[in-house]
């Protein structure tokens, strides 16, 4: 579906600061950064470590012979913000200069006897480590030669995989949404998640990409290499609208796709670092608006030929101003983006139909003989004088009757959208040598979600929620370079994410909940829509974390040495209210000897108002508000070795620690051994935490040729990833200090008086985890085909270990007679710590550089990726089951990831039209283009045939067919809309037994968008 999209775009024209003089260094007092203690490292641990951010500059000066000159006078400088410093060859002609940061600099050579030399356009971005070899004239040095630097485009001394996005990629681009993950889209390796389920936080998905095989939440994301990720689901960070916004405040962003070095840690996944502008000795502001609506739309499949095409109205926009605050010391930069969204999307339910809302409903003998026309052909059913009151939440079916009392209602209700994002980046120089910088950034966003669920499926329409989310992150940063050998950084940030999903009662005074004054619960009739609000809300999410990092870097000879410590602690606060509103489930009562007579038993005991089974929680104990706290730690030790000049060999080591988690009022449970404890044990979530978690990580980078034109790399390491707090936190859940209880065969409104009351264990977590990671090895080559013209191809595989997957721990067995656990009646939807991943891909991309009218970037990625569960929860993922069909056969489970995008290919250019003038000059055309093939799906059962009695149905039919061959049952070819596959190619298992169709064997149609 095309959206119609129109940008306006003002940029401020330069103006040249006209202050004037600057302190010397001797007015400034004298500041050494605290170092901290090598102690650190052996008594803290974990955390997402970022590289420096600073670059490197060194080189050789020979003379026209060739031989090497020593004493050369070298002087960088910082054309943008006037940053000097100088320093001599030493006698092999060598010079260096450390702890730069990013920005277009100059690079002067002068020596007695040699023509004075001035390189410049020398561009260095966050991390690059660039090597400017000169050679100079004999003659005068008042004789003067200017050239422009060649600075190599490719990285020759780490075997990092790294993908850059330059500040004209960030907002020059028509990026969907123009938001960050849009942006990381265009690298290589990166494969959308649109199977992603909706997040419980935000009107987005839960997790926007998978890179390198890798699950979404195993990504860290980090902003002037400080943690951002959402530490409690993993989430990607976002606002209520579900984009990360604020492209224009950066001026890189990196993506570290694989094989990174040490200092990175905290997730097992790659790492996306963005880095925010810093304001120069010139005053630089932008002002712009994106407007999107639905003009030009065309209807989608689902939408309704009668109805008009929903509306959707989309405003972002923004500002942004930078310059001196104190010319050559302080500067500043500031910026503002807004969001603004009205959008309607069409939305499918299954509904009752208009003669179900008389209690007419078709014979189970006879169902084609229930019509409109022919209401005698149906069957009476009484409804129970309670019902009329909740039938009336479900207007009639409006769409395709489905025969058996039901029918599809079609509807398009708005949602809303506000959001406003900010950020402020203060520099200050006390040196030449010596920095401070501080970086706030805030994004307040509110939402209204007319449909709980993924459109065209979802909910029974009338019962929005509320997204509240408020997302600050503070940094202040020190830096201090000793020399032109030795750097420090002392950085100290706080992520503070506060994000809660409420209800919108929209039937005040209708209430199922055993609770007083709630709003309405959940009625789920099978074969029908959830009718209801969701049983996780209100749900909140209010977490800060504190961070304390020091690194170090220091040349000695061939060998650049980094060392670094960080300390971190998460506190986690807020609601699970799980089920406190209350669920009735309705299903076909026959087996438990009640008469039926309609060909939709389900519906006909819902109009009785007779329900298998009730869920909801004791008033006595029902708060769910937890206070969990925990503690990372981490150390590191990296070591680049310049074997020769053209081969640079990388090894390092990361140490991982990470606390038992605690809660503030120690109300902590958990089950032990879920084969034979009959309640969970009060103490602690885990047994322990492990203490050997060391993660290796080496690889090289062999120029070739010498020329910098040709690079093989090649890396192999560990990365260990933590576990996200939601998962521990579902034990709050858990008696004693959670009173989850079920009805079986409730009286209706009349909950506690049922044939069996029993409490629900219904999540825990293991008690003795293993700490997920990931093992990174690929292969790669990458050519300078022409000026700024790079291809690069190469293999890449990653493998998970220790992956989380859910399961039922507590199965009925139905030769046994009673479940697997004889001491416990509850079911018990178990987090394990066994399940794997595998991801084998070759990828090749081509991209000139930001030079002159023109950049542009093609990749193409052949990937395959197969594993044992592809998310943490049940509630991340559409098109799989929400659990392990059998816990007892793990690999049984084994297949394609939910994210197993087979084929890639992405497509980026921007090309500034030649022309002059006021109204010719500055026009550009710029695009985008992504084709992919289609994500995989899981074929699933409606019902509970191998009778596990979980509170989750995740099981499979029997494969017998071939699903894309044939005609449907509808009579539709297989391939097209109405007909994507052929479900009689799968039949049910005999009961009692699983089905052996794979998980994720199906596979979805492909995807276009230019």
């Amino acid at each position: 579906m095309a959206k119609n999209e129109t940008e306006w775009t003002v940029r401020w024209t330069e103006v040249t600061n006209k202050f004037v003089g600057a302190p010397s260094d001797t007015k400034l007092a004298s500041y050494r950064p605290f170092i901290l203690s090598a102690a650190l490292v052996v008594l803290i641990s974990v955390g997402a470590w970022s590289q420096t951010e600073l670059a490197t500059v060194s080189g050789t000066i020979t003379d026209a012979s060739g031989a090497v000159v020593p004493g050369v006078g070298v002087t960088i400088v910082n054309q943008d913000t006037g940053l000097k410093r100088s320093s001599l060859t030493d006698g092999v002609g060598e010079y260096r200069f450390a702890g730069l940061p990013t920005g277009n600099y100059s690079l002067c050579l002068e020596k007695t006897g040699f023509q004075s030399q001035t390189r410049e356009g020398v561009e260095l971005t966050s991390a690059a480590d660039v090597m400017i070899d000169s050679r100079l004239a004999i003659g005068n040095i008042q004789q003067q030669m200017t050239v422009i630097a060649n600075v190599a485009g490719i990285d020759d001394t780490t075997s990092t995989i790294n993908g850059l996005l330059l500040e004209k990629s960030l907002t020059e681009l028509p990026l969907d949404n123009r938001d960050l993950f849009s942006a990381v889209a265009l690298v290589p390796g990166v494969a959308p998640n649109p199977s992603s389920a909706p997040s419980l936080l935000s009107n987005g998905k839960a997790g926007q990409v998978s890179i390198s095989g890798i699950r979404p939440n195993m990504t860290t994301v980090l902003i002037d290499g400080m943690d951002a990720t959402d530490p409690v689901w993993g989430y990607s960070p976002a606002g209520a609208s579900g984009f990360f916004l604020g492209l224009n405040e950066l001026t890189e962003v990196h993506v570290l796709t694989q094989t990174f070095n040490a200092e990175y840690g905290g997730h097992g996944g790659a790492v996306i670092e963005m880095i925010t502008k810093s304001g120069t000795n010139q005053f630089h502001g932008s002002l712009w608006e994106l407007h999107r609506d639905a003009s030009l739309d065309a209807k989608n499949y689902f939408d309704l030929g009668t109805s008009p095409i929903p509306p959707f109205v989309r405003n972002q926009f923004g500002a942004g101003i930078g310059g001196p605050l104190k010319r050559d010391q302080a500067f500043f930069f500031v910026n503002y983006e807004g969001f603004r969204e009205i959008q309607a999307s069409t939305a499918i339910a299954t509904v009752p139909d208009a003669l179900a809302h008389r209690g007419l409903l078709p014979s189970a003998n006879n169902p084609a003989a229930c019509t409109n026309a022919t209401p005698s052909g149906c069957v009476a059913t009484p409804i129970n004088a309670l019902m009329p009151q909740f039938l009336n939440l479900l207007p009639p079916s409006n769409g395709p009757d489905n025969g058996d009392g039901t029918g599809e209602l079609i509807t398009a209700n708005k949602g809303t959208i506000r959001e406003d994002h900010g950020m402020i980046h203060i520099d200050h120089n006390f040196s030449s040598t010596h920095s401070l910088f501080a970086r706030y950034t805030v994004d307040d966003s509110s939402s209204q979600v007319p449909y709980i669920g993924t459109p065209p499926g979802t909910y029974v329409p009338g019962f929005p929620a509320f997204h509240l989310a408020r997302n600050q992150y503070v940094t202040v940063q020190d830096r201090k370079t000793f020399g032109p050998e030795l750097i420090n950084e002392l950085r100290f940030g706080v992520n503070r994410t506060t994000a809660s999903t409420s209800i919108d009662n929209t039937h005040p005074g209708l209430s199922i909940s055993l609770l007083p004054d709630r709003p309405f619960g959940m009625i789920d009739i099978t074969g029908m829509s959830l009718i209801g609000n969701s049983p996780e809300f209100p749900l909140g999410d209010f977490s800060t974390v504190y961070q304390v990092q020091d690194q170090m870097s220091r040349a000695i000879g061939r060998h650049t040495l980094k060392f670094g410590v960080e300390f971190r602690r998460l506190q986690y606060n807020g609601p699970l209210d799980f089920a406190v509103n209350g669920l009735y489930s309705f299903q076909d009562l026959t087996p438990f000897g009640l008469q039926g007579s309609s060909n939709n038993p389900a519906l006909e005991f819902f109009l009785q108002g007779l329900p298998l089974s009730y869920v909801g929680v004791n008033p006595s104990n029902a708060d769910s508000d937890r206070g969990y706290r925990e503690t990372f730690a981490s150390g590191f030790a990296q070591d680049f070795v310049r074997v020769n000049s053209r081969l640079t060999v990388n090894v390092g080591l990361r140490y991982d620690f990470y606390s038992n988690p605690t809660e503030a009022f120690g109300r902590l449970s958990a089950f032990p051994n879920p084969a034979t404890d009959s309640a969970p044990t009060v103490g602690k979530v885990f047994s322990g935490t492990p203490l050997d978690l060391l993660s290796p990580q080496a690889g090289f980078a062999w120029n070739v040729f010498g020329d910098g034109k040709t690079v093989v790399r090649s890396g192999f390491g560990i990365y260990r990833d933590q576990l996200p707090a939601a998962l521990f936190g579902v034990d709050r859940l858990l008696p004693p200090f959670f009173g989850l209880e079920e009805f079986v065969l409730p009286q209706f409104l009349n909950t506690q008086n049922a044939l069996l009351t029993q409490p629900l264990d219904a999540f825990a977590t293991t008690y003795y985890p293993k700490f997920p990671y990931a093992l990174d090895y690929n292969l790669n080559v990458e050519r300078e085909l022409a000026q700024g013209m790079i291809l690069s191809a190469g293999y890449f595989g990653t493998r998970g270990n220790h992956l989380t997957r859910e399961a039922e721990a507590n199965p009925f067995e139905p030769a046994l007679g009673h479940r697997y656990n004889p001491n416990l009646a509850s079911p018990l939807l178990a987090d394990l710590t066994d399940a794997q991943s595998f991801y084998n891909s070759f990828q090749v991309s081509v991209s000139k550089r930001h030079a002159g009218n023109l950049f542009w970037q093609a990749s193409y990625t052949l990937a395959h990726s197969v594993d044992d569960a592809s998310v943490d929860f049940d509630i991340e993922s559409v098109n799989d089951p929400p659990a392990s069909q059998n816990i007892f056969d793990r690999k049984g489970s084994r297949g394609r990831s939910d994210f197993d995008v087979r084929h890639n290919f992405v497509a980026n250019v921007v090309y500034g039209l030649p022309g002059g003038g006021r109204l010719l000059g500055g026009w550009q055309v710029s695009a985008v283009a992504s084709v992919h093939s289609g994500l995989p799906f899981t074929p699933v059962l409606a019902f509970d045939n191998a009778d596990l009695q979980s509170l989750l149905i995740t099981e499979r039919p029997d494969l017998v067919g071939n699903p894309y061959a044939g005609v449907c049952p509808n009579g539709a070819r297989v391939g097209t809309p109405s007909c994507w596959f052929n479900p009689s190619a799968f039949a049910v298992p005999p009961a009692g037994q699983f089905g052996k169709a794979g998980r994720n064997s199906l596979r979805g149609p492909g995807v276009r968008a230019i």
